[in-house]
Order: C-alpha cells, then structure tokens, then sequence
C-alpha cells in the first residue's frame, strides 16, 4: 500500500478522476478485507487488532507535539457548494457533494468503530471534512488527547487512502491551546464547528482559539460549519449551515 496523499484532481475531468479515484481506494480496501477476514490463517483477535491498527496507522509517520500526535495532510483544492453530514443517506451524484461529521459524535462513531465500511461510504464523496470528535472545557488532557488521536489517524488514513480529506480543528478549555492543534497541517484549509454559544465568556474563548488556530497553522481558508463567526479572521471563510439549522428547519418546516 502507498501511504502518500493523492489528491483527487478538480478539472474538466472531475467526473473521470472521481471514479478512477474511488477505484482505486475501493482496490486498497478490498485487499485489506482479504488479510484481515482470512479464517485460513487463523488469527487470534489480538493479531486482527494488530493487523487493523498497523492498517489505520503505518510505521514511520510523522508527529507534532509533547503527546506525539500524528501528523495529517494538507489540502487545498477546490470544495463544493453543498455538504451532506455523515448520517444522511448518500444522495444521487455524490462526486458533486461534500461530507462533514460536524454532528453529535455518536452520529458518526463508525468512523472509529468499523472504518472499512465507513471509508466505503466516504470514498462516494468529492471531498471529505475529517470527523470533528468533540473535546471538552472541563475534560482530563487526556480524555482530549483521545479524542484527538482518532481525528488525527482517521484523517490519515481517510488520506493515505486517497480520499480527498480537509482536516477538522477542534477544542476543549484555553488551557487545551498547548496541545490541540498538534498534528494538523500546516498551509490548509481547516474546518470548524460553530454551534451556539451561549456566555460571554464562551464567545471569548471561542474567538481566542479560531485565532490561535489560524496564526499557529497558517490556515488558507476556513470553513465553517453552523453559524458566522462574528468577527474577522482576515483569511477567505465559508460559512455552510450546520446541525443546529438543520434541526430547526426540520422543526419548522418539516422537511430539510
């Protein structure tokens, strides 16, 4: 298996690159299914881990940080104008949608849980925002740096896969600032969740921390899932609604 990052290419010929593209992450992931669900050799359930953790996770990558977590990607190729969140139902025409996961985390925990069958699903898409595992304010560093970790590896292996992936940025307290964004590219597009917040204080925070991530990343462009920021970041965002608006859309209207 290559473990490089091929991006997809966005041309005249997306729609060639598109299924040439799933292909060939359909091929690596058929071959997985092979070594991993071979009875014949039988494997103990230790040995399987194994086999799937060395999958998700190659030898020899880098690492960023005190916790040494890996290190992703960046991309910087074009995006959609509609994004269709992890839980819905594939639509027709996927190659001309995004995916997000900035969703309640439980919502997209295949991800994490059965990765081979999620990439499947994932790979229909054009492009893919990493899964935004949440971290919290008063969370243990280490209840974080979990959370963290699987963004991290799934975002690499979605990656090394082939799959098109814009990486996810996330935060607990100001005091998760020394850690929580070690691993992400530097140079990239970076998407975040803007939900509601409610105290002064949290829209203090939350403003503290866009920055930091954008000053200590470079980031290109963010992209933005839930409500405008409210204040200027001085680099292009883009704002797609997120699950709040979907929820009160459904409530008033009915439908999305």
């Amino acid at each position: 298996m290559n473990f490089r990052y091929d991006k997809l290419l966005h041309s005249s010929n997306h729609v060639t690159n598109y299924y040439e593209n799933r292909s060939s992450v359909l091929k690596k992931l058929e071959a997985f299914r092979s070594l991993y669900n071979n009875d014949s050799l039988k494997r103990s359930a230790f040995e399987r881990y194994k086999i799937l953790n060395n999958y998700l996770l190659p030898k020899n990558i880098e690492t960023e940080g005190d916790f040494m977590l890996p290190k992703v990607f960046p991309y910087n190729g074009n995006i959609p104008k509609i994004w269709v969140s992890y839980n819905a139902k594939v639509p027709e025409n996927a190659y001309e949608y995004g995916l997000h996961s900035c969703i309640p985390d439980y919502c997209f925990n295949s991800t994490w849980t059965n990765p081979i069958n999620a990439c499947i699903k994932v790979s229909q898409y054009a492009v893919a925002i990493a899964p935004d595992y949440s971290l919290w304010k008063e969370g243990l560093p280490c209840q974080n740096l979990q959370q963290l970790w699987k963004n991290r590896v799934i975002t690499l292996f979605w990656q090394n896969l082939g799959i098109p992936t814009i990486q996810c940025a996330s935060w607990g307290g100001a005091d998760s600032e020394s850690y929580c964004f070690d691993g992400l590219a530097e140079n990239s597009m970076t998407a975040i969740s803007h939900l509601k917040i409610g105290s002064e204080k949290e829209k203090v925070l939350f403003k503290y921390m866009v920055n930091k991530l954008v000053e200590k990343k470079n980031v290109t462009k963010l992209i933005v899932f839930g409500f405008p920021l409210g204040f200027d970041v001085n680099i292009p965002t883009s704002v797609f609604p997120g699950h709040i608006q979907y929820l009160r859309t459904i409530s008033k209207y009915g439908k999305w």
